[in-house]
């Protein structure tokens, strides 16, 4: 098993992975004064509370519905804080009742846990699981309600931070329409700087995540094209020459790659930066198709839902400024074309990191073979790629990922937790002089590729 035992790390032997001859143990809340520890102790009680008075202040909007819909409010409110208290107080993970359709997948892992003679509880379990599961119990309030069960709890957040990120987006469409026009794969050198800004754009946009800030405002303000230059010195690992080398290969045939896929993360300023790159991977023929993975209810408070997407577009048609307009309309259109695709499934909402995909969906880890290119966002995604584990730092990046490997994966992060590998030797070191915040401000990021 793994686990502390009088304080040294217990590894289990992993030898049939092909990857690494032992797995760490993964990040928790049990080891005190760590990042986890702190994330669940201060961060995810706030996250709770700021969701009782988001839905308690929404009285307004359904007081049509009379004493029904207080009694919704009350019974949510009811729901969370007794879930805090759970939080607080270390209480045994318990199961989901709520007829939703992943119910199973969450009951099994739990069961799965406790037959193995071990009690889940907040601060004992892994950071992941449990900070997964309080996500989803959130959601069960909202299913356990009559008029509430579609109702996103941080729904305002995330149109919040998209409508005051807009001098952000009127530059970056202006940018992407003048870049798409300008296309010359045979101008080897402006092709290649282009593809790689757009790819950095998106690595940056990852920097707005309203669960890092605990739900509040992390909307982009200022120019995002102007600082790449001096924030390239920031990606601590880069595989961008691997990367251009890569989507090169699929140019220069003259017949574009088949689908590539997007695991989307945040909504808001860093969903619009990742249809520009999607974009420009249409219009400058890298692909034909591209299938959007989105969340399937409301998740980590920012992730992108489908009626995020939706209302993103909407919004985008009704600005001012033509290029905004011009992007919106070609989106819609490729959605009715089928150059987009919406997906969504149950996995990317449970508890479980991305090598055990296979095994709990293999719908969907097969659904992904059949994708050319991979392109996933953001830190959760991270931490579910890597198994949340206290890797080495400097262990090769592919070999942390645990066989995961449907197709060839990029991963875009800027770092919001203390989970990292690729580093070079020392380099963990170096960027620790002035102390470990480097990993978890958002301040360094991460564009690493796995090839299959």
């Amino acid at each position: 098993l793994l686990g502390v035992c009088r304080g040294k790390i217990v590894y289990t032997k992993m030898a049939s992975l092909g990857q690494v001859s032992a797995l760490p143990i993964r990040l928790s809340g049990r080891y005190e004064g760590s990042f986890a520890y702190y994330t669940i102790r201060d961060r995810l009680p706030v996250i709770i509370t700021k969701v009782v008075d988001n839905v308690c202040r929404s009285k307004a909007q359904f007081q049509h519905l009379g004493n029904e819909a207080l009694d919704d409010i009350k019974a949510i409110a009811g729901a969370l804080s007794l879930l805090r208290n759970h939080l607080q107080t270390d209480k045994p993970i318990t199961l989901i009742d709520d007829g939703g359709d992943d119910v199973d997948i969450w009951n099994n892992q739990l069961n799965s846990k406790c037959n193995r003679g071990f009690t889940p509880s907040w601060f004992t379990s892994s950071w992941l699981y449990v900070e997964c599961y309080m996500y989803r119990r959130i959601t069960s309030a909202f299913l356990l309600s009559k008029h509430y069960k579609n109702y996103d709890w941080f729904g305002e957040q995330k149109r919040e931070s998209l409508t005051q990120s807009m001098p952000a987006i009127s530059s970056l469409s202006k940018f992407t329409l003048k870049k798409i026009q300008e296309y010359n794969l045979e101008d080897v050198s402006s092709a290649r700087r282009d593809l790689l800004m757009f790819f950095q754009v998106s690595l940056w946009g990852n920097r707005c995540d309203l669960s890092i800030s605990s739900g509040q405002d992390n909307s982009q303000t200022t120019d995002p094209l102007s600082s790449l230059h001096e924030l390239h010195s920031y990606i601590i690992s880069d595989h961008q020459e691997e990367l251009w080398t890569t989507l090169r290969g699929f140019a220069e045939t003259g017949t574009p790659a088949g689908r590539f896929d997007f695991v989307l993360d945040n909504a808001g300023f860093e969903l619009f930066t990742d249809l520009c790159l999607a974009e420009y991977l249409l219009a400058c023929g890298y692909t034909t198709e591209i299938h959007l993975h989105l969340k399937t209810h409301p998740w980590f408070v920012s992730d992108t839902t489908p009626a995020d997407l939706r209302w993103t577009l909407d919004e985008l048609s009704r600005q001012d400024v033509a290029e905004i307009r011009d992007l919106a309309g070609r989106w819609k259109t490729r959605l009715q074309d089928g150059s987009f695709v919406l997906r969504e499934h149950k996995f990317w909402t449970t508890g479980h990191d991305f090598a055990q995909m296979n095994i709990i969906c293999p719908d969907l880890y097969q659904d992904l073979s059949q994708s050319e290119f991979i392109i996933v966002k953001g830190d959760l995604n991270y931490r579910k790629g890597l198994g949340d584990r206290k890797w080495s730092h400097s262990l090769q990046f592919d070999q942390s990922l645990c066989g995961f490997l449907p197709s060839t994966l990029c991963f875009l992060r800027t770092l919001k937790c203390d989970l990292v590998t690729g580093l070079k030797p020392g380099q963990s070191e170096r960027l620790s002089l002035d102390g470990d915040s480097w990993m978890v401000t958002g301040q360094y990021a991460v564009l690493q590729l796995a090839k299959q």
